[in-house]
């Protein structure tokens, strides 16, 4: 996995979570490719047209929870191993890689 400075997101955990057999700490996010987004999906989508686009982000989870496991380089079953408020503090961290640039 890339070092921290290198790393989109790195997230803390107050509780660790098993990941290839060991317990982890952390998860350290490496930035998406556009390989990454044809092959899973966007996770999110925003109305940029809206007055207030950013009130229009969706989060499609199923997308959002596979994207997370493969950047950080874990199973799936890691992913879903957080809780919730972990979880969407990960999505919110990682989101403004997948809105549109304009």
């Amino acid at each position: 996995m890339a070092n921290e400075s290198d790393a989109a997101a790195v997230i803390k955990l107050a509780k660790p979570v098993m990941a290839h057999g060991e317990e982890v700490t952390e998860l350290r996010f490496r930035a998406p490719t556009g390989k990454d987004l044809i092959e899973l999906g966007n996770p999110v989508s925003v109305n940029v047209y809206a007055d207030d686009p950013i009130q229009t982000v969706k989060v499609d989870w199923t997308i959002m929870g596979r994207m997370m496991s493969r950047l950080a380089g874990v199973p799936l079953s890691t992913i879903e191993a957080l809780p919730p408020n972990v979880l969407t503090r990960a999505a919110t961290e990682l989101s403004p890689a997948f809105f549109p640039v304009s």
